[in-house]
């Protein structure tokens, strides 16, 4: 044992800087592939745990024989993610094995499915950083949201399989257990009707806005892309928070929002001209802004759901929309 913790802690700081180097070319790669995870989480595996886990499993040769000394678990959100993800582990690193434990399982054990890669860093990536780092392995784990939560709460109680949980409490377990399961394959199914419903939005954003078209993010998002193209397409967060503004406003279909724009126009175009924000290059208004701007002077209601102080010039351009009203 004395020989084994000697070695172990010599070979610590590289273990450190395999499990920091894992990290961020998972984070690059996941970045460049524009998949959104849930979180990425990485370990190195303590000396007391590696002593208990080489006594466990009366080992022979450990640093062989494990290969979780360094841990990373990526959490993603949709099922389907865990093959995109499972790609790019393949790209970006050495896989030696890889065990798949989704499919084939019963829903007494959903919080333990996942993936486990056990990799190494590739060739490829070469120079000082990497010296060292090549012979050394890292476990990767990919599963969802729902499994890494479900797994955690079992986890908790300490059940690590059927045997554990007391006969009385196994229908519950095993019933929460297809509730996770169950909220994994709907979130995937909600995801996908969602990525539909995106391509209807942008599809019916050809043509003119109606009073039949639902206001919501997808409608309100494609609508701007089409009707501002030239300008900043702001964030889906600050789109939504512009559908709540509106449908407290009153405004519940695109052909509402569409009328009010047109309407209100040559007077947004004259405010931007006077009152261009302040600290964006180019100095225009984002596709959000104006609406904003453009409903704040032609809707007092809208105004004030807002929060603008009516300025002098927003004052002067709305009386211009009431003269018109009234001629």
């Amino acid at each position: 044992m004395n020989e084994l913790e000697s070695r172990y802690r010599i070979l610590a700081p590289s273990l450190g800087r395999l499990e920091e180097e894992g990290v961020y070319i998972l984070n690059e790669a996941l970045r460049t592939s524009g998949i959104k995870v849930h979180s990425i989480v990485s370990r190195v595996k303590t000396l007391e745990s590696f002593l208990d886990k080489i006594a466990r499993k009366n080992l022979s040769a450990p640093f062989d024989e494990i290969d979780d000394l360094v841990g990373v678990r990526v959490v993603c959100l949709f099922r389907s993610d865990i093959q995109k993800i499972g790609g790019i582990i393949r790209g970006q690193f050495t896989v030696t094995s890889e065990d798949d434990k989704l499919d084939g399982v019963s829903l007494d054990v959903f919080g333990y499915q996942s993936v486990h890669f056990v990799s190494s860093i590739k060739p490829s990536h070469s120079g000082p950083r990497y010296e060292g780092l090549h012979d050394l392995r890292l476990e990767i784990q990919l599963r969802t949201l729902a499994m890494d939560a479900w797994a955690s709460l079992s986890h908790y109680l300490d059940y690590k399989s059927e045997a554990d949980v007391p006969r009385d409490l196994r229908k519950d377990f095993f019933a929460l257990s297809g509730l996770f399961y169950v909220a994994d394959t709907h979130f995937e199914l909600f995801y996908e009707a969602r990525q539909r419903a995106g391509v209807a939005a942008r599809k019916d954003a050809t043509a003119t806005p109606t009073e039949e078209q639902e206001l919501n993010l997808d409608s309100l998002g494609a609508y701007l892309a089409k009707r501002y193209p030239d300008r900043e397409h702001s964030r889906p967060s600050d789109i939504s928070e512009l559908v709540g503004e509106l449908a407290k406003a009153g405004y519940t279909n695109l052909g509402q929002l569409h009328s009010a724009l047109e309407d209100s126009a040559s007077l947004f175009a004259q405010y931007e001209l006077r009152n261009p924000p302040v600290g964006v290059a180019p100095r225009r208004f984002s596709n959000v802004g104006v609406v904003r701007i453009s409903l704040g002077i032609l809707d007092p209601k809208f105004c004030e759901i807002v929060g603008y102080t009516d300025t002098d010039l927003m004052l002067k351009l709305r009386s211009e929309v009431v003269k018109r009203a009234s001629t």
